[in-house]
């Protein structure tokens, strides 16, 4: 079936209550929560490591703020700090404000899934994102997501990420956490990626893995390799 991800206008995101903001896998966590990521690319012979720590510094309305410091071999560390909006990578579902689009009947994980679909969009200084979460009353985590990202100058890029399974337990250290498993595409300015994506709501942020594939062989891997979880004190 087609992806409504396009045929639907962007939507103002005004609050609306009644939306399942403390179960977002950064406002649940408090300041001081962080994860440490190795960051894989590879082509050909080539191989780039990269670690990465991101900790929750800030969270204010509708957004959260991150410090990222990266480290790499024979580079000097990097440390920035950048605001992100709940709504980014397919958590717009959870917010004040998500829209209720419709339903639309998808195929996943072999079967056909009734699903209501939630759109929210917004807009940044890097340009104007627009999401698209298929939820199910049997299932408990999204079945597709899809999301939209146009820039400033007009370049764009889509995710499309279908469920493909409900619960793999990943090893983070010597934690293993259930994830939801999803595979997909992501296409920018015509080049596509092959995605698969590994989301828990055990730790902060919720994505544990992501790895992808390009036509020209070269794979990206991003895998948390541990992570400090301090409980949240509440709405602010």
């Amino acid at each position: 079936m087609r992806s409504i991800l396009l045929a639907l206008p962007l939507v103002a995101a005004f609050d609306a209550g009644g939306a399942k903001l403390e179960s977002h896998p950064w406002h649940k966590f408090g300041e001081g929560s962080w994860i440490e990521s190795e960051i894989r690319n590879e082509r050909g012979d080539e191989v780039v490591v990269m670690t990465a720590r991101d900790e929750l510094v800030e969270k204010a309305g509708l957004r959260y703020r991150l410090e990222t410091s990266s480290r790499m071999e024979g580079v000097d560390e990097s440390t920035v700090e950048r605001d992100f909006h709940y709504a980014f990578m397919g958590f717009s579902h959870l917010l004040p404000g998500a829209k209720e689009l419709g339903l639309d009947t998808i195929e996943v994980l072999g079967r056909s899934y009734p699903c209501t679909v939630f759109g929210y969009a917004w807009r940044d200084d890097q340009g104007t994102y627009d999401v698209r979460v298929w939820t199910t009353r049997t299932v408990a985590a999204p079945v597709r997501i899809g999301m939209k990202h146009t820039t400033n100058d007009k370049q764009a890029m889509m995710l499309h990420l279908d469920l493909v399974d409900q619960r793999e337990l990943v090893s983070i250290g010597r934690r293993r956490v259930a994830c939801s498993v999803y595979a997909g595409s992501v296409d920018s300015n015509g080049t596509k990626r092959s995605v698969k994506q590994w989301r828990s709501d055990d730790i902060p942020g919720g994505i544990v893995r992501t790895e992808s594939r390009g036509p020209d062989d070269s794979r990206h891997v991003n895998h948390v390799v541990d992570f400090g979880a301090f409980p949240s004190k509440g709405p602010r």
